[in-house]
């Protein structure tokens, strides 16, 4: 290593990544499996996260249910014959015990999230529904109204009932997009809020090369393929994030004005390493009057945590 390599400055943490285990890790605490020597580390992280005990705790209620069907499956000729590690033993479905919390934690969220009364022919209020209060993606949507806070990055209930509900709205937003150009837009946020930004490049770029479309709606929807292309770069395509830059910058050269494009240029500069470039664009945010106070106080931590 020379002398650059070892000064050079670490790259920023992304406080999008949750500091939770995995499910298979509290599938294995809760079954009793867990190595002796990782339990000490999680027991001191479930101390103070609401939400992995609650995981935990649906295990532990559903284990009689789980035990009943886990005999009956073993009794038949369709029993797998390989279940994460091997092992097919009464009471100690792992994956399948979480699968039935995580179901059981985020019905209620869901039906929160989504209204009923959710107008399917205006997909933008069921985005909006379906996203709440607050956001789990670090980039800015053009779509939302007002400012979403960024939720804590943990394993939360919350979070999984945006990823369940924009799912169930992706789907059916995927195959009406498929024909109708002017829903590709929508198609695009509502995958990158269920997880699969990949699907949401693919439907934004899309919608981006929409030439017909007004200048102003193709601006938004650049700045929506930086946000989806700052959460590819967040599941390790570093590349990404200079993607997300071009779209972020092709959206200003349409609308100079476009506040979602400004945010996610702003963030694609910082995890670039480009700092100079960020507290410049952080603090444009961050003292426009025009702004919402909201996006002002996200920009303004921003510059804060860039101040040498």
């Amino acid at each position: 290593m020379n002398d650059t390599d070892r000064h050079a400055p670490a790259p920023p943490a992304d406080p999008t990544v949750s500091p939770c285990p995995d499910d298979l890790t509290l599938a294995r605490f809760a079954d009793g499996t867990l190595a002796a020597g990782d339990r000490p580390l999680l027991m001191a992280h479930l101390a103070t996260c609401d939400d992995c005990r609650d995981v935990i705790a649906t295990v532990e209620a559903m284990r009689p249910a789980l035990a009943e069907a886990d005999v009956e499956a073993a009794a038949t000729t369709q029993r797998p014959a390989d279940l994460a590690t091997g092992r097919w033993r009464a009471g100690r479905l792992w994956i399948p015990a979480l699968a039935v919390a995580a179901s059981l934690l985020v019905v209620v969220q869901v039906r929160r999230s989504i209204a009923p009364d959710a107008p399917e022919g205006d997909p933008w209020a069921e985005i909006a529904r379906v996203v709440g209060a607050e956001r789990h993606l670090e980039g800015r949507l053009s779509g939302l109204p007002g400012h979403v806070p960024l939720a804590a990055p943990t394993r939360s209930s919350r979070a999984a009932a945006v990823g369940f509900g924009a799912e169930a709205l992706s789907r059916r937003l995927d195959g009406e997009a498929a024909s109708r150009l002017d829903l590709r837009h929508a198609a695009g946020t509502a995958a990158l809020l269920a997880g699969r930004p990949d699907d949401a490049v693919r439907w934004l770029q899309d919608a981006a090369d929409d030439a017909a479309a007004p200048t102003s709606s193709r601006a938004a929807r650049l700045a929506d393929l930086a946000a989806a292309q700052a959460a590819l770069a967040a599941t390790g395509s570093s590349a990404a994030w200079q993607r997300a830059l071009d779209a972020a910058e092709a959206a200003l050269a349409l609308d100079p004005a476009q506040p979602a494009a400004r945010f996610n240029r702003a963030l694609a500069l910082e995890r670039l390493g480009r700092t100079d470039e960020a507290r410049r664009a952080w603090t444009t945010i961050a003292t426009n009057v025009a702004e919402l106070q909201g996006w002002r106080d996200e920009a303004g931590a921003h510059l804060m945590a860039l101040t040498p």
